[in-house]
Protein backbone atom coordinates (compact mmCIF):
# COMPACT_ATOMS: atom_id res chain seq x y z
CA UNK A 1 0.00 0.00 0.00
CA UNK A 2 2.88 2.14 -0.74
CA UNK A 3 2.70 5.16 -3.67
CA UNK A 4 5.91 4.96 -5.63
CA UNK A 5 4.90 5.38 -9.44
CA UNK A 6 2.30 8.63 -9.80
CA UNK A 7 0.98 9.11 -13.55
CA UNK A 8 -0.82 12.45 -14.22
CA UNK A 9 -2.87 13.56 -17.38
CA UNK A 10 -2.15 16.56 -19.25
CA UNK A 11 -3.73 17.87 -21.90
CA UNK A 12 -3.91 22.17 -23.20
CA UNK A 13 -6.20 23.53 -20.38
CA UNK A 14 -4.84 25.67 -17.58
CA UNK A 15 -5.85 23.20 -15.46
CA UNK A 16 -3.10 20.39 -16.11
CA UNK A 17 -0.57 22.59 -15.00
CA UNK A 18 -2.26 22.43 -11.44
CA UNK A 19 -2.40 18.96 -11.74
CA UNK A 20 1.40 18.68 -12.21
CA UNK A 21 2.12 20.86 -9.12
CA UNK A 22 -0.34 18.79 -7.19
CA UNK A 23 1.24 15.62 -8.59
CA UNK A 24 4.83 16.29 -7.64
CA UNK A 25 3.65 18.20 -4.42
CA UNK A 26 2.14 14.81 -3.53
CA UNK A 27 4.95 12.80 -4.31
CA UNK A 28 7.42 14.61 -2.66
CA UNK A 29 5.10 13.78 0.49
CA UNK A 30 5.75 10.01 -0.43
CA UNK A 31 8.47 9.83 -2.17
CA UNK A 32 7.37 8.97 -5.26
CA UNK A 33 7.93 9.30 -8.79
CA UNK A 34 5.85 10.99 -11.16
CA UNK A 35 5.33 10.88 -14.87
CA UNK A 36 2.69 12.92 -17.61
CA UNK A 37 1.05 11.79 -19.92
CA UNK A 38 -0.51 13.08 -22.97
CA UNK A 39 -2.90 10.95 -25.14
CA UNK A 40 -2.85 12.64 -28.49
CA UNK A 41 -5.68 12.97 -30.59
CA UNK A 42 -5.36 13.49 -34.17
CA UNK A 43 -8.36 15.70 -35.36
CA UNK A 44 -8.98 15.28 -38.67
CA UNK A 45 -12.01 17.58 -40.30
CA UNK A 46 -14.71 16.04 -41.42
CA UNK A 47 -14.20 17.17 -45.13
CA UNK A 48 -10.80 15.23 -45.16
CA UNK A 49 -12.17 12.60 -43.87
CA UNK A 50 -14.56 11.76 -46.31
CA UNK A 51 -12.16 12.43 -48.99
CA UNK A 52 -9.56 10.01 -47.07
CA UNK A 53 -12.41 7.08 -47.28
CA UNK A 54 -13.28 8.25 -51.18
CA UNK A 55 -9.46 7.21 -51.58
CA UNK A 56 -8.46 10.16 -53.07
CA UNK A 57 -4.55 10.64 -53.09
CA UNK A 58 -4.76 13.97 -50.86
CA UNK A 59 -5.85 12.07 -48.13
CA UNK A 60 -2.34 11.20 -46.63
CA UNK A 61 -0.96 14.46 -46.88
CA UNK A 62 -4.15 16.07 -45.10
CA UNK A 63 -3.56 13.74 -42.32
CA UNK A 64 -0.06 14.21 -41.80
CA UNK A 65 -0.74 17.80 -41.68
CA UNK A 66 -2.89 17.17 -38.80
CA UNK A 67 -0.25 14.88 -37.01
CA UNK A 68 2.15 17.85 -37.27
CA UNK A 69 -0.23 20.16 -35.76
CA UNK A 70 -1.20 17.69 -33.50
CA UNK A 71 2.75 17.16 -32.58
CA UNK A 72 3.38 21.00 -32.34
CA UNK A 73 0.50 21.29 -29.39
CA UNK A 74 2.31 18.55 -27.27
CA UNK A 75 5.82 20.19 -27.50
CA UNK A 76 3.94 22.93 -26.37
CA UNK A 77 2.46 21.16 -23.31
CA UNK A 78 5.28 19.47 -22.93
CA UNK A 79 7.28 22.66 -21.97
CA UNK A 80 4.29 23.71 -20.06
CA UNK A 81 4.49 21.22 -17.44
CA UNK A 82 8.26 20.60 -17.67
CA UNK A 83 8.12 24.30 -16.31
CA UNK A 84 6.58 24.00 -13.38
CA UNK A 85 8.60 20.94 -12.37
CA UNK A 86 10.97 23.02 -12.99
CA UNK A 87 9.37 25.60 -10.62
CA UNK A 88 9.05 22.87 -7.83
CA UNK A 89 12.47 21.79 -8.09
CA UNK A 90 10.89 18.46 -8.99
CA UNK A 91 11.34 15.82 -11.20
CA UNK A 92 9.00 14.70 -14.43
CA UNK A 93 8.66 11.73 -16.70
CA UNK A 94 7.19 12.58 -19.63
CA UNK A 95 5.33 10.11 -21.93
CA UNK A 96 2.98 10.96 -25.30
CA UNK A 97 0.99 8.46 -26.90
CA UNK A 98 -1.32 8.58 -29.99
CA UNK A 99 -4.63 7.09 -29.91
CA UNK A 100 -8.07 6.52 -28.04
CA UNK A 101 -7.76 8.29 -24.99
CA UNK A 102 -9.56 6.06 -22.93
CA UNK A 103 -7.04 3.20 -23.69
CA UNK A 104 -3.83 5.06 -23.84
CA UNK A 105 -4.09 6.43 -19.99
CA UNK A 106 -5.62 3.00 -18.76
CA UNK A 107 -3.08 1.16 -20.41
CA UNK A 108 -0.45 2.89 -18.72
CA UNK A 109 -1.93 3.63 -15.44
CA UNK A 110 -1.88 0.00 -14.53
CA UNK A 111 1.87 0.03 -14.12
CA UNK A 112 1.39 2.83 -11.73
CA UNK A 113 -0.44 3.20 -8.21
CA UNK A 114 -2.36 6.61 -8.33
CA UNK A 115 -3.79 8.33 -11.79
CA UNK A 116 -4.36 12.39 -11.11
CA UNK A 117 -6.71 13.18 -13.74
CA UNK A 118 -8.90 16.51 -14.36
CA UNK A 119 -12.93 16.70 -13.28
CA UNK A 120 -15.12 16.15 -16.42
CA UNK A 121 -16.48 19.52 -17.64
CA UNK A 122 -19.46 20.66 -20.18
CA UNK A 123 -17.86 20.99 -23.64
CA UNK A 124 -14.41 18.07 -22.98
CA UNK A 125 -16.67 15.74 -25.21
CA UNK A 126 -17.27 17.79 -27.81
CA UNK A 127 -13.45 18.62 -27.98
CA UNK A 128 -12.22 15.02 -28.23
CA UNK A 129 -10.89 15.65 -24.37
CA UNK A 130 -9.94 12.67 -22.52
CA UNK A 131 -12.04 13.83 -19.51
CA UNK A 132 -15.09 13.81 -21.48
CA UNK A 133 -14.28 10.05 -21.41
CA UNK A 134 -13.30 9.93 -17.01
CA UNK A 135 -16.40 7.36 -16.21
CA UNK A 136 -14.20 4.86 -18.56
CA UNK A 137 -10.96 5.56 -16.89
CA UNK A 138 -12.61 5.29 -13.73
CA UNK A 139 -13.43 1.68 -14.63
CA UNK A 140 -10.96 0.61 -16.97
CA UNK A 141 -7.96 1.83 -14.91
CA UNK A 142 -7.55 -0.21 -11.95
CA UNK A 143 -5.80 1.76 -10.12
CA UNK A 144 -6.80 4.61 -7.46
CA UNK A 145 -7.75 7.79 -9.55
CA UNK A 146 -7.47 11.51 -8.00
CA UNK A 147 -9.41 13.43 -9.37
CA UNK A 148 -9.00 17.37 -9.33
CA UNK A 149 -11.64 20.00 -10.34
CA UNK A 150 -10.84 22.68 -12.85
CA UNK A 151 -10.86 25.51 -10.92
CA UNK A 152 -8.84 25.03 -8.15
CA UNK A 153 -5.17 25.43 -7.25
CA UNK A 154 -3.01 22.46 -7.32
CA UNK A 155 -2.50 20.56 -3.97
CA UNK A 156 0.58 22.51 -2.33
CA UNK A 157 0.70 19.00 0.62
CA UNK A 158 -0.59 15.71 1.30
CA UNK A 159 -4.11 16.52 2.35
CA UNK A 160 -4.02 17.60 6.14
CA UNK A 161 -8.40 16.60 6.69
CA UNK A 162 -10.16 13.60 4.73
CA UNK A 163 -13.45 12.36 4.48
CA UNK A 164 -13.85 8.34 3.61
CA UNK A 165 -17.24 7.69 2.80
CA UNK A 166 -17.95 4.39 3.60
CA UNK A 167 -20.37 1.42 3.43
CA UNK A 168 -18.40 -1.70 3.75
CA UNK A 169 -18.51 -2.26 -0.08
CA UNK A 170 -15.61 -3.71 -2.51
CA UNK A 171 -15.19 -0.55 -3.99
CA UNK A 172 -14.72 1.36 -0.53
CA UNK A 173 -12.53 -0.89 0.76
CA UNK A 174 -9.77 -0.56 -2.28
CA UNK A 175 -10.38 3.24 -2.32
CA UNK A 176 -9.52 2.63 1.29
CA UNK A 177 -6.49 1.32 0.88
CA UNK A 178 -5.20 3.25 -2.48
CA UNK A 179 -5.44 6.17 0.04
CA UNK A 180 -3.75 5.07 2.71
CA UNK A 181 -0.14 6.73 2.11
CA UNK A 182 -2.35 9.90 2.59
CA UNK A 183 -4.70 8.85 5.56
CA UNK A 184 -1.11 8.14 7.21
CA UNK A 185 0.02 11.72 6.94
CA UNK A 186 -3.84 13.15 7.60
CA UNK A 187 -4.20 15.30 10.39
CA UNK A 188 -8.01 14.41 10.64
CA UNK A 189 -9.61 11.33 9.08
CA UNK A 190 -13.44 10.67 9.53
CA UNK A 191 -14.96 7.93 8.46
CA UNK A 192 -18.74 8.67 6.78
CA UNK A 193 -21.90 6.72 6.64
CA UNK A 194 -25.03 8.05 5.75
CA UNK A 195 -28.11 5.85 6.46
CA UNK A 196 -31.65 6.88 4.86
CA UNK A 197 -33.75 5.15 8.05
CA UNK A 198 -32.82 5.32 11.87
CA UNK A 199 -32.78 1.62 12.55
CA UNK A 200 -30.05 1.29 10.04
CA UNK A 201 -26.90 3.56 12.37
CA UNK A 202 -26.72 0.98 14.76
CA UNK A 203 -24.88 -1.31 11.80
CA UNK A 204 -23.72 2.02 10.26
CA UNK A 205 -21.87 2.40 13.56
CA UNK A 206 -20.71 -1.22 13.55
CA UNK A 207 -19.38 -1.05 9.54
CA UNK A 208 -16.81 2.36 10.37
CA UNK A 209 -15.80 0.87 13.94
CA UNK A 210 -14.05 -2.09 11.76
CA UNK A 211 -12.98 0.32 9.35
CA UNK A 212 -12.02 2.60 11.71
CA UNK A 213 -10.05 -0.61 13.51
CA UNK A 214 -8.32 -1.76 10.51
CA UNK A 215 -7.25 2.04 10.15
CA UNK A 216 -5.77 1.97 12.95
CA UNK A 217 -3.44 -0.93 12.40
CA UNK A 218 -1.83 0.84 9.47
CA UNK A 219 -1.58 3.66 12.25
CA UNK A 220 -4.17 5.91 11.34
CA UNK A 221 -6.47 7.44 13.75
CA UNK A 222 -10.41 8.10 12.35
CA UNK A 223 -13.13 9.14 13.79
CA UNK A 224 -16.65 8.07 12.78
CA UNK A 225 -19.90 10.28 11.73
CA UNK A 226 -23.13 8.34 10.48
CA UNK A 227 -25.86 10.94 9.56
CA UNK A 228 -28.90 10.96 8.17
CA UNK A 229 -29.57 10.96 3.91
CA UNK A 230 -32.31 14.03 4.79
CA UNK A 231 -34.17 12.75 2.31
CA UNK A 232 -31.80 12.87 -0.56
CA UNK A 233 -29.98 10.45 -3.20
CA UNK A 234 -26.81 9.18 -1.53
CA UNK A 235 -24.49 10.97 -3.86
CA UNK A 236 -26.32 14.62 -3.71
CA UNK A 237 -26.51 13.63 0.86
CA UNK A 238 -22.47 12.98 0.08
CA UNK A 239 -22.07 16.51 -2.09
CA UNK A 240 -23.72 18.40 0.93
CA UNK A 241 -21.57 16.77 3.73
CA UNK A 242 -18.66 17.84 1.40
CA UNK A 243 -19.39 21.19 1.79
CA UNK A 244 -20.27 21.16 5.05
CA UNK A 245 -17.53 20.02 6.49
CA UNK A 246 -14.81 20.70 4.01
CA UNK A 247 -12.23 17.97 3.97
CA UNK A 248 -9.09 18.53 1.70
CA UNK A 249 -9.74 15.32 0.27
CA UNK A 250 -12.81 12.80 -0.23
CA UNK A 251 -11.97 9.34 -0.74
CA UNK A 252 -15.00 6.66 -1.75
CA UNK A 253 -15.07 3.51 -3.95
CA UNK A 254 -16.70 4.19 -7.79
CA UNK A 255 -19.43 2.38 -9.48
CA UNK A 256 -20.49 0.26 -6.47
CA UNK A 257 -23.99 -0.38 -8.68
CA UNK A 258 -23.57 -2.01 -12.25
CA UNK A 259 -22.34 2.01 -14.44
CA UNK A 260 -26.04 0.98 -16.37
CA UNK A 261 -27.70 1.79 -13.24
CA UNK A 262 -25.86 5.09 -12.01
CA UNK A 263 -26.63 6.29 -15.72
CA UNK A 264 -30.21 6.00 -15.29
CA UNK A 265 -30.70 6.65 -11.56
CA UNK A 266 -28.09 9.09 -11.21
CA UNK A 267 -25.65 7.34 -8.38
CA UNK A 268 -23.25 8.98 -6.25
CA UNK A 269 -19.76 8.42 -8.36
CA UNK A 270 -21.67 10.43 -11.17
CA UNK A 271 -23.23 12.81 -8.64
CA UNK A 272 -19.54 13.48 -7.37
CA UNK A 273 -17.86 13.86 -10.67
CA UNK A 274 -20.72 16.52 -11.55
CA UNK A 275 -20.41 18.62 -8.43
CA UNK A 276 -18.33 17.98 -5.90
CA UNK A 277 -15.82 21.28 -5.63
CA UNK A 278 -12.38 19.38 -4.14
CA UNK A 279 -10.20 16.25 -4.97
CA UNK A 280 -11.67 13.20 -4.39
CA UNK A 281 -9.69 9.64 -4.65
CA UNK A 282 -11.95 7.07 -6.37
CA UNK A 283 -11.38 3.52 -6.60
CA UNK A 284 -13.24 0.53 -8.63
Amino acid sequence: MKTRRILVVVDSSPAAQARVESALNLAGAVAAEVTAILAIHIEVPPVAASVMHGGWYMGDEILSQSREVALRSADLIRETCESVAERLRGELGWLQKEGDAVQVISEEARYHDLLLLGRPGTDDAAAGDFRGNIHSILLEAGVPCLVMPEDRPGMSRSPGRILLAWNGGRECYQAMRGAMPFLRRADEVTVLTLVEHPDEEAMARHRNGRAIDYLRTHEVNAGSLVTSREGLFTGQSLVAKTLELAPDLVVMGAYGHSRFRETILGGATRQILTHAELPVLFAH
